[in-house]
């Protein structure tokens, strides 16, 4: 078996040589992406024959390099600053906070190799230039005015899991079942129950993340 490393960004090309055939497998990388992956075809279908996957390295997306004015930026576009989705980088470490930022990872599905690295406030400045970029994220995919993206986005603040997409969507959908969310069982976490009752909209979120919906609904209803 023949197995190719590449240092770098680019095609990545591999001959996986079988005893009847030569497969060629190709991937494309995007820069940046994580360097010296072993392309053969144990890595490809690992479960199957107890191949060995590449080396799964930590990323932070160049964070530590990144002066102020690149993270206002970034936090004037909504505040992400990458995300991985099922591959050889990981959500392992946390960058220490830079510049008036701290940084978080959600959306991670419960994967050491999924979600989102964020910016997070950790000082007034940073705080309100985080709540412009989100307000005009939420105006643009929601559809919403000026003064509901602003409640939408103090509602979210404190509360777990508030700016994962999923829990946005669904805080979205719902947000006209108003009576319904007033009811919710917060105490006795009966919820499967509670979403058959009010006839809610079916959803595929986890027990937590609903609890992260209603949190939402209700800040939103006092805000």
């Amino acid at each position: 078996m023949i197995k190719y490393r590449f240092q770098g960004a680019g095609l990545i090309a591999g001959l996986v040589v079988g005893s009847s055939s030569i497969a060629p497998l190709f991937c494309r990388y995007p820069k940046g992406c994580i360097a010296k992956i072993p392309i053969t075809l144990d890595s490809i279908n690992h479960q199957q024959r107890g191949g060995q996957m590449g080396t799964f390295e930590s990323t932070d997306f160049g964070v530590s390099q990144m002066d102020r004015d690149t993270l206002d930026r970034i936090a004037l576009n909504g505040g992400t600053l990458g995300a991985i989705g099922y591959s050889y980088a990981t959500n392992s470490v946390t960058p220490p906070p830079r510049h008036g930022y701290g940084f978080a990872w959600i959306d991670r599905r419960g994967m050491g190799n999924h979600g989102r690295l964020v910016l997070v406030p950790r000082s007034d400045r940073a705080a309100e230039y985080l709540r412009q970029g989100k307000v005009k994220i939420f105006m643009e995919d929601y559809d919403l005015s000026y003064q509901e993206a602003d409640a939408l986005y103090s509602a979210t603040q404190g509360v777990e899991r508030g700016l994962e997409s999923a829990v946005l969507d669904y805080a979205i959908e719902t947000r006209d079942c108003v009576y319904a969310w007033a009811h919710f069982p917060f105490e006795d976490h009966r919820v499967r129950v509670w979403l058959a009752e009010w006839s809610m909209p079916e959803t595929s979120l986890s027990v937590p993340r609903i609890f992260a919906v209603a949190e939402i609904m209700r800040n939103w209803r006092h805000g």
